[in-house]
Order: structure tokens, then C-alpha cells, then sequence
């Protein structure tokens, strides 16, 4: 029997492809191992420089660690960076974003015919590629992909040339990996994308699937992964607050909140827009937890720009930041821009962003205390303590006789480090 192992760098969709290729994988006889390896993957992102980077160190310790390996690199770096990888001498076999469903039959194609790579261009593509998964990967939580590809063109973004044109999932297919992921048991789906709010199979939309996953018997928790802020209009949150199953966390992409600079990313909102979003959020959800992601030190961007994105997501109290240093993507608008920062001011902001973050978290987790959440168990921190998320995305340490996939009322009592402290309510 071959065996394999795999690495997964990037975000959501990348995960939930990963966990359908084990799953094709298995199907053909293959076994997963942390040892040596026959066949080592790379499932790569392509988001950052750092991200290529990670890709690339990955490759190299694959192949030093496992030297008779057939080494793979499939997913977005690969599409964007094919030339290079072929003239590395240590990938065997390279996989764009589209064929990572065809890994099984490409790597006996490899053995009978040589073949090394494909990688499609796909940028007139209208073609959801299906993959699914049915298994419990983790103990828990199921990410559902639902849809693929961009036609945002940010001026800063590389995944419309890495993933390709907006295409969904099928409301059928969305339907029966629901019923399959219920009765595999998980209790909380993450439908996800790449640009989850374009979602659109015929008349279905994004409400439409979360309707679905809300008559779903079996699953208890439907959370969302990032969405634009302009699809949060005040239809839009009606629809959602109809289905209760809904995590009240929302992950809103900002960006900046400098005006300025949104124009010259060319996101399709404005800090206003941005604003009335989290207000109609907070409106319909008390307790809610919005999170978003920042990018310091975009090209031309001024210290009073800076300044003026710190004021606004300070003002927005947001939950929980994810920050990036801007990096610049070959073949986009923004690398091309003058006026790029430099490096030590780019690093000198984003330590002043993810120190913000650090203070709006924490202030944050203090407001939970005294109130009841329901937490998801995850993890025996230690014998006694459990730990899981709340549907706001708090983090959250039980002192309970319990144990993992169980939905636990508790009243928040304290916080300690970055999680809250909660009693169970008998």
C-alpha cells in the first residue's frame, strides 16, 4: 500500500480541498503518514510573498526528508508560478487550482507516462469543479466550499489569476454534502469561498444556502467565512436573522479605513459603507463578533492615512484583526504603483495594527463577562477543562465533566489570556 502525506498552507478553501483529496486518495488504496512518505503534497497559497516563500520551504524539506518521494505542489502558487516550479529539480508533479480533484489519476499518468504538470488557464471558465467530502476530518467543525473564484480584481489581489472567474457549487450538490456532514456528525458547518457573497446557482444565493443548512437535521451551528461589506444590507439581515442556527461572528473585510487608499486598492466600498454594516450587524446581533483583515504599508500610503486607518478600526471595535504586510504580486495594479513603503515602515505598522487588535480583543472578551454563551467543546486543555468556540467566535475554557462535540450553555465569569472563563449553566 502507498502512502502519503500532506502539508495545507492558506485558507479555508484550501483546507476543505485538502480534506476531499485525502478522501480521493484513500479511495485508491492510499494511506496517510507522518513518516516517510511515497507521495508528499504541497497545497499551496499564493496570497503573500510570505506565502511563497512557506510553499518553496516546503518543497525542500519534503524532498530532503523524504529523498525517493514523489513530490507534489498543487493550488495557487502553482498556477501563478509554474515555469519556476518546472525548473526546480526537486517537484515531481505540479496542479493548478482547477485539477486537484484529478490528483489520483495524475500521479499514475506520472508513473506511465512522465507527465509533470497541469496547470490550466481558465480564465473564461464558467465550470464549478466538484469535489466534497463526507468524513470527520476534524471532531467538530465541516467546512463546506459552496463557490470558487474572483472577479473583484482588487489592485493588490493575485487570486483572480490564481482561482479564476466567479463559479458556485450546485444547490443539489450544496444540499447533499449538508445531509452527508449531519450524518457524519458534525455539529457546525463554515460555508466558505473565495468570494463567498457571489454565490449564485441559478436563483439561489448565499441566503439560500444558509436556509438550507438551517433545515438541515443534525447540524446545530452554520457559521459564515469572510464576506464583502456591501452584501450586509438590511434585506440581506433579515434573511439571515431566519435562521437561527447562525453564528453571530461575521468577518468583514476592510482593508483599510482610509478612503484614499480603499479607492487605490479599488475595493467596491467605501469606510461609510463599512460603518453602516457592522451598525445593521450589531443592531440584529447584541453579542456579535466582527472580525476583518488589514493590509499596512499599501504603496502610497501616508503617514496620515495610517493614521486615519488606526482611528477607524479603533472605532469600529472589532473583535479580532488579522494583519498583513502588504506584499506585492507580480502582474497586479498595486505592484506596479509608485510611492511603494518601505520595508521597516511597513513592519513598523503592522506592529501598531496587531497591537490595536491586541487591545480590541481583549476588550472584547471583558464584555462577555456575565453573560450566557453556547460553546461548542473542542479540546481537554487538560483533565476537566474543555475548550471550544461560542457562536460570537469567543474562545472560550469550561471546567466541566464533558466531553468533545457537545454544545454547552455557560455564563461567562472572568477572562484569562486570550480566552473567556465560563461556568456551565445546569
Amino acid at each position: 500500500m502507498k502512502n502519503y502525506k500532506i502539508v495545507t498552507l492558506g485558507c479555508k478553501v484550501n483546507q476543505y480541498e485538502t480534506a476531499a483529496v485525502e478522501e480521493l486518495l484513500a479511495k485508491e488504496g492510499y494511506e496517510k503518514t507522518e513518516k516517510a512518505a511515497d507521495v508528499c503534497i504541497i497545497n499551496t497559497c499564493t496570497v503573500t510573498h510570505t506565502s511563497d516563500r512557506k510553499s518553496r520551504q516546503w518543497i525542500a524539506r519534503f524532498r530532503r526528508e523524504n529523498p525517493d518521494a514523489v513530490v507534489v505542489v498543487m493550488g495557487c502558487y502553482a498556477q501563478v508560478a509554474q515555469e519556476e516550479l518546472q525548473a526546480r529539480n526537486d517537484v515531481d508533479l505540479i496542479i493548478g487550482t482547477k485539477d486537484k480533484d484529478l490528483l489520483p489519476q495524475l500521479l499514475k499518468e506520472r508513473e506511465e507516462t512522465g507527465r509533470r504538470s497541469l496547470v490550466r488557464d481558465f480564465s473564461s471558465d464558467t465550470d464549478y469543479t466538484e469535489m466534497e467530502i463526507s468524513q470527520a476530518h476534524e471532531r467538530t467543525r465541516a467546512t463546506l466550499k459552496v463557490q470558487d473564484g474572483c472577479n473583484q480584481f482588487c489592485s493588490y489581489c493575485i487570486i483572480p489569476f490564481a482561482r479564476g472567474p466567479v463559479r458556485s457549487r450546485s444547490y443539489g450538490a450544496v444540499k447533499e454534502e449538508l445531509q452527508r456532514l449531519a450524518a457524519a456528525g458534525f455539529k457546525e458547518v463554515v460555508l466558505t469561498g473565495i468570494h463567498l457573497a457571489s454565490y449564485a446557482d441559478k436563483a439561489h444565493r448565499l441566503t439560500d444556502i444558509i436556509a438550507l443548512a438551517q433545515q438541515t437535521e443534525g447540524i446545530e451551528r452554520i457559521r459564515l467565512s469572510s464576506l464583502e461589506p456591501k452584501i450586509v444590507t438590511e434585506s440581506f439581515v433579515t434573511r439571515l436573522l431566519a435562521s437561527p442556527k447562525l453564528c453571530d461572528h461575521f468577518h468583514l473585510s476592510l482593508q483599510s479605513g482610509s478612503g484614499t487608499v480603499l479607492a487605490r486598492m479599488e475595493r467596491k466600498y467605501t469606510t461609510e459603507d463599512y460603518r453602516n454594516s457592522l451598525e445593521r450587524l450589531r443592531k440584529a446581533y447584541p453579542q456579535v463578533g466582527l472580525t476583518t483583515d488589514i493590509i499596512a504599508g499599501f504603496p502610497g500610503e501616508t503617514d496620515e492615512e495610517w493614521e486615519e486607518t488606526l482611528r477607524f478600526v479603533k472605532d469600529c471595535r472589532l473583535s479580532r484583526l488579522h494583519v498583513f504586510t502588504y506584499s506585492p504580486r507580480k502582474g497586479t495594479k498595486a505592484a506596479a504603483m509608485p510611492k511603494q513603503v518601505r520595508p521597516e515602515i511597513k513592519k513598523a505598522r503592522n506592529a501598531q495594527m496587531i497591537a490595536l487588535g491586541h487591545k480590541l480583543s481583549d476588550a472584547f472578551l471583558q464584555q462577555q463577562i456575565g453573560h450566557t454563551l453556547e460553546v461548542l467543546t473542542e479540546e481537554e486543555k487538560e483533565p476537566g477543562i474543555w475548550t471550544g468556540y461560542a457562536k460570537n467566535y469567543v474562545p472560550v475554557e469550561i471546567a466541566a465533566n464533558t466531553g468533545p462535540n457537545v454544545i454547552k450553555a455557560v455564563r461567562i465569569v472572568d477572562t484569562q489570556g486570550e480566552f473567556a472563563l465560563g461556568a456551565p449553566v445546569e
